[in-house]
C-alpha cells in the first residue's frame, strides 16, 4: 500500500522503515536460520518452506535498505524537469520524450532527464552497496550466490542461455531495427537509446487504437479470456 500511494502520486514519503520496524519479527536473522534450517530438512515434496526463506530474505534486505529506498523513491517522486517552460515530473520525462517526433528535441529532453538521474544515482549507489552488505551477513558472497542457493535457478546458467538467445537473435534484431530506424533517417551506429523508446512507442499505429474504445476493447479481451463476468464488479463500479 505505501508503494502505490506513493507511486500513484498520494503520498511523497512512504514510511518504510516504520513499517518494516513493525514487523520486524517476521524477517529477522532467527527467523531466516529457523526457516532455512526447516528447508533444508524439508523432504522435497514441499517447496513452501524454501518460498517462505525466499521471502523472507528479500524482505530482509529490503528492511535494510528501507531508508534508502524511500530516499530514492522520494527524490523520483520531488524531482522535475524543466522543459521549454514546463515543468515535467521525472517519472513521465522518458515517456514525453519518446513521444517526440523531432530527433533534436527528444534527444534534448533525455538529456536533461539523464541529468536528474545523476543526481539520484549516488543514493542508489549507497543502497545497492547497502543491500549487498546486509547479503554478505547472511553468509552469501554476492547477490547471484543468494539467488543460486533459494531462488530456485541458476544466475548463470540463466544468463548462458541469454547470451546463446541473443547471439540467435542478433541477425532478426538488427535487420529490423536497422529498417525502423531508416523510418525515422536514423543510422544504426547513430541511434540513442531515447531514438530507440521513440520507435518502441510506435506512434504510427495509434490510429488503430481510439481512445474512445479501449474500456470497450479491454472489457471484450477479458470477456473472451473468462474473466470479465468475475472482474467487473471490481473493476467497473
Amino acid at each position: 500500500e505505501a508503494f502505490y500511494r506513493q507511486l500513484a502520486g498520494h503520498d511523497l514519503q512512504m514510511g518504510l522503515p516504520a513499517i518494516y520496524a513493525e514487523h520486524a519479527s517476521l524477517f529477522s536473522r532467527q527467523a531466516i536460520d529457523d526457516l532455512r534450517r526447516l528447508a533444508e530438512s524439508g523432504d522435497g515434496r514441499s517447496d513452501e518452506p524454501r518460498e517462505l526463506l525466499r521471502f523472507a530474505i528479500g524482505q530482509y534486505l529490503s528492511a535494510a535498505a528501507a531508508e534508502l529506498t524511500e530516499r530514492v523513491e522520494a527524490a523520483e517522486a520531488d524531482a522535475v524537469i524543466v522543459w521549454r517552460g514546463e515543468r515535467i515530473p521525472y517519472r513521465q520525462v522518458r515517456n514525453r520524450a519518446a513521444d517526440i517526433a523531432n530527433r533534436t528535441e527528444r534527444n534534448a529532453l533525455d538529456a536533461s532527464y539523464l541529468e536528474a538521474v545523476e543526481a539520484i544515482n549516488p543514493i542508489r549507489e549507497e543502497r545497492q552497496a547497502t543491500i549487498r552488505t546486509a547479503t554478505r551477513d547472511l553468509g552469501f558472497a554476492d547477490l547471484p550466490e543468494l539467488v543460486a542457493s533459494t531462488g530456485g535457478f541458476d544466475p548463470d546458467a540463466l544468463a548462458a542461455e541469454m547470451r546463446a538467445f541473443l547471439s540467435d537473435s542478433e541477425t532478426v534484431y538488427f535487420a529490423a531495427l536497422r529498417r525502423n530506424l531508416a523510418e525515422i533517417d536514423i543510422e544504426q551506429g547513430d541511434a540513442s537509446d531515447v531514438d530507440l523508446a521513440h520507435i518502441i512507442r510506435g506512434a504510427q499505429w495509434d490510429r488503430w487504437f481510439d481512445a474512445a474504445r479501449m474500456v470497450w476493447a479491454l472489457r471484450q479481451t477479458l470477456g473472451g479470456m473468462g474473466t470479465w463476468r468475475r472482474s467487473r464488479a471490481s473493476c467497473w463500479t
